[in-house]
């Protein structure tokens, strides 16, 4: 069973992708004329300008949108992959993954552009996409839709909190050594995750601006 999760990983996650990724980040600066780095600075100044917009639709600001996509963005992949990329390539790895990021920037723009294109309002009045909506009002193909809507939310449930969680109490756990410690800070983590995601997309965003902006300038000290 392990053999055949590795012959998957390494069919899925290899050279491959990492060449195809690479190549249309490329070609996407090439189309967009380098609009990543052209309107950076306007970006920056809609982003970080204090309140919301009276004409943008949605449910929280732009900054609070940036916190919440970077709540998901920095977290274990980037501070052991960073590390692992060091160890294994030396310092030079730094470099390409700059370069990488850079014309990875057209891509992420690209992303969110079609997000925004294609979202909708839900049965409940509020704004709602997402790559899912893309695939569905975009591509006109619900298979997908739904395909790629459960294998994001097994890999939220797995990858992107149990990974988390478990590193946590495990730390607790030698800093804390009780009985039953791991499950105590699960249980912990649980409310508190609940508490802010049951608040809907305009906690999310309260939250993550107070907590994101903290969290990266920790995350770059260290």
């Amino acid at each position: 069973m392990c053999d055949l999760i590795y012959s998957c990983r390494d069919l899925i996650w290899g050279t491959p992708l990492l060449i195809f990724i690479l190549v249309v980040g490329i070609w996407q600066t090439l189309r967009l004329r380098g609009l990543q780095f052209r309107y950076l600075f306007h970006a920056l100044k809609l982003v970080f300008r204090p309140g919301k917009q009276t004409n943008a639709i949605g449910d929280i600001t732009s900054f609070q949108s940036l916190m919440t996509a970077l709540a998901g963005a920095i977290g274990a992949g980037n501070i052991s992959g960073i590390a692992v990329a060091v160890s294994i390539g030396g310092f030079g790895a730094l470099f390409w993954m700059i370069i990488i990021a850079m014309v990875g920037m057209a891509t992420a723009y690209s992303e969110c552009l079609l997000a925004v294109k294609f979202r909708t309002l839900n049965s409940k009045g509020k704004i709602a996409g997402g790559p899912m909506y893309t695939l569905s009002r975009g591509l006109n193909s619900k298979k997908l839709a739904m395909a790629f809507a459960l294998f994001g939310a097994t890999a939220a449930l797995t990858t992107g909190c149990m990974i988390q969680s478990n590193s946590v109490a495990d730390a607790i756990s030698v800093i804390l050594p009780f009985n039953h410690i791991e499950l105590i800070t699960g249980c912990i983590m649980a409310v508190l995750a609940g508490l802010v995601i049951l608040g809907g997309i305009t906690n999310i965003g309260k939250i993550a601006g107070i907590l994101v902006p903290l969290m990266a300038v920790m995350y770059l000290i260290a």
